[in-house]
Protein backbone atom coordinates (compact mmCIF):
# COMPACT_ATOMS: atom_id res chain seq x y z
CA UNK A 1 0.00 0.00 0.00
CA UNK A 2 2.83 2.71 0.67
CA UNK A 3 4.08 2.11 -3.05
CA UNK A 4 0.67 3.33 -4.17
CA UNK A 5 0.55 6.96 -2.15
CA UNK A 6 3.14 8.93 -2.31
CA UNK A 7 2.99 11.39 0.73
CA UNK A 8 4.97 14.33 -1.54
CA UNK A 9 2.30 14.70 -3.72
CA UNK A 10 0.20 16.89 -2.25
CA UNK A 11 1.62 19.86 -0.72
CA UNK A 12 0.41 21.70 2.68
CA UNK A 13 0.16 25.11 1.23
CA UNK A 14 -0.48 24.24 -2.02
CA UNK A 15 -3.52 25.94 -3.68
CA UNK A 16 -5.95 23.14 -5.11
CA UNK A 17 -7.11 23.48 -8.76
CA UNK A 18 -9.61 21.14 -10.72
CA UNK A 19 -9.29 20.62 -13.49
CA UNK A 20 -12.82 21.30 -15.74
CA UNK A 21 -13.20 17.49 -16.40
CA UNK A 22 -12.99 16.75 -12.87
CA UNK A 23 -15.54 19.83 -11.27
CA UNK A 24 -18.30 18.33 -13.96
CA UNK A 25 -17.67 14.97 -12.25
CA UNK A 26 -17.76 16.25 -9.01
CA UNK A 27 -21.20 18.46 -9.61
CA UNK A 28 -22.87 15.65 -11.33
CA UNK A 29 -22.07 13.55 -7.80
CA UNK A 30 -23.11 16.20 -5.75
CA UNK A 31 -26.26 16.33 -7.33
CA UNK A 32 -27.15 12.84 -6.81
CA UNK A 33 -25.71 12.09 -3.78
CA UNK A 34 -27.89 15.11 -2.45
CA UNK A 35 -31.17 13.42 -4.09
CA UNK A 36 -29.79 9.93 -2.96
CA UNK A 37 -29.35 11.47 0.79
CA UNK A 38 -33.09 12.77 0.22
CA UNK A 39 -34.54 9.29 -0.78
CA UNK A 40 -32.68 7.32 2.39
CA UNK A 41 -34.47 9.72 4.71
CA UNK A 42 -37.68 8.98 3.41
CA UNK A 43 -36.77 5.49 3.59
CA UNK A 44 -35.15 5.50 7.32
CA UNK A 45 -38.47 7.53 8.48
CA UNK A 46 -40.69 4.73 5.93
CA UNK A 47 -38.48 1.77 7.65
CA UNK A 48 -38.98 3.04 11.18
CA UNK A 49 -42.80 3.25 10.98
CA UNK A 50 -42.78 -0.23 9.55
CA UNK A 51 -40.34 -1.79 12.22
CA UNK A 52 -42.10 0.29 14.69
CA UNK A 53 -45.68 -1.13 14.07
CA UNK A 54 -44.22 -4.65 13.89
CA UNK A 55 -42.75 -4.29 17.37
CA UNK A 56 -46.22 -2.93 18.41
CA UNK A 57 -48.60 -5.80 16.77
CA UNK A 58 -45.60 -8.84 18.30
CA UNK A 59 -44.76 -7.94 21.54
CA UNK A 60 -46.55 -10.07 23.13
CA UNK A 61 -47.04 -13.33 20.50
CA UNK A 62 -43.27 -14.16 19.47
CA UNK A 63 -39.99 -12.88 21.02
CA UNK A 64 -37.89 -13.53 18.68
CA UNK A 65 -39.82 -11.59 15.60
CA UNK A 66 -39.93 -8.56 18.94
CA UNK A 67 -35.87 -9.03 19.00
CA UNK A 68 -35.36 -8.34 15.34
CA UNK A 69 -37.54 -5.71 14.79
CA UNK A 70 -35.30 -4.04 18.09
CA UNK A 71 -32.43 -5.07 16.13
CA UNK A 72 -33.64 -3.22 12.97
CA UNK A 73 -34.79 -0.38 14.53
CA UNK A 74 -31.14 0.02 16.14
CA UNK A 75 -30.10 -0.11 12.72
CA UNK A 76 -31.74 2.55 11.36
CA UNK A 77 -29.99 4.89 13.16
CA UNK A 78 -26.67 3.97 10.49
CA UNK A 79 -29.42 4.29 8.16
CA UNK A 80 -29.85 8.28 9.04
CA UNK A 81 -26.19 8.54 9.42
CA UNK A 82 -26.04 7.25 5.60
CA UNK A 83 -28.89 9.74 4.59
CA UNK A 84 -26.98 12.62 6.51
CA UNK A 85 -23.57 12.32 5.18
CA UNK A 86 -24.90 11.38 1.47
CA UNK A 87 -26.72 14.23 1.47
CA UNK A 88 -24.19 16.63 3.72
CA UNK A 89 -21.69 15.81 1.20
CA UNK A 90 -24.01 16.70 -2.28
CA UNK A 91 -24.67 19.82 -0.64
CA UNK A 92 -21.34 20.51 0.67
CA UNK A 93 -19.47 19.50 -2.37
CA UNK A 94 -21.99 21.86 -4.79
CA UNK A 95 -21.48 24.69 -2.21
CA UNK A 96 -17.60 24.07 -2.58
CA UNK A 97 -17.45 24.14 -6.89
CA UNK A 98 -19.96 27.01 -6.79
CA UNK A 99 -17.33 28.79 -4.45
CA UNK A 100 -14.40 27.59 -4.61
CA UNK A 101 -14.54 26.92 -1.02
CA UNK A 102 -11.65 24.50 -0.05
CA UNK A 103 -13.19 23.62 3.11
CA UNK A 104 -16.34 22.77 1.88
CA UNK A 105 -14.88 20.18 0.11
CA UNK A 106 -12.82 19.28 2.66
CA UNK A 107 -16.09 18.49 4.45
CA UNK A 108 -17.53 17.48 1.85
CA UNK A 109 -14.97 14.44 1.70
CA UNK A 110 -14.80 13.94 4.97
CA UNK A 111 -18.81 13.03 5.13
CA UNK A 112 -17.67 10.69 2.36
CA UNK A 113 -15.46 9.07 4.92
CA UNK A 114 -18.47 8.81 7.30
CA UNK A 115 -20.37 7.27 4.58
CA UNK A 116 -18.22 4.71 4.03
CA UNK A 117 -18.07 3.91 7.74
CA UNK A 118 -21.02 3.50 8.11
CA UNK A 119 -21.44 1.38 5.18
CA UNK A 120 -18.82 -0.61 6.65
CA UNK A 121 -21.17 -0.80 10.08
CA UNK A 122 -24.34 -1.91 8.33
CA UNK A 123 -22.17 -4.72 6.54
CA UNK A 124 -21.67 -5.88 9.40
CA UNK A 125 -24.85 -5.77 11.06
CA UNK A 126 -26.82 -7.64 8.08
CA UNK A 127 -24.51 -10.38 8.56
CA UNK A 128 -25.02 -10.49 12.23
CA UNK A 129 -28.67 -10.65 11.26
CA UNK A 130 -28.67 -12.95 8.48
CA UNK A 131 -26.86 -15.37 10.86
CA UNK A 132 -29.21 -14.96 13.46
CA UNK A 133 -32.27 -16.03 10.93
CA UNK A 134 -30.51 -19.07 10.12
CA UNK A 135 -29.88 -20.19 13.38
CA UNK A 136 -33.39 -19.88 14.04
CA UNK A 137 -34.41 -21.20 10.67
CA UNK A 138 -32.06 -24.06 11.47
CA UNK A 139 -33.89 -24.47 15.07
CA UNK A 140 -37.04 -24.64 13.84
CA UNK A 141 -36.48 -26.87 11.18
CA UNK A 142 -35.03 -29.54 13.77
CA UNK A 143 -37.86 -28.94 16.43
Amino acid sequence: MEGLIDANIIQPESETKLSAALARQLATIARWAFKAGIFLYVFTGLSLLTFAMMIWFTAGYDNFSFSMACVQILSLLLYYALARTTHNFGRYTRVALQNEDEQKLVAAFQNLNTFFKAIGIISVLACVATAMILVRTYQLLNA
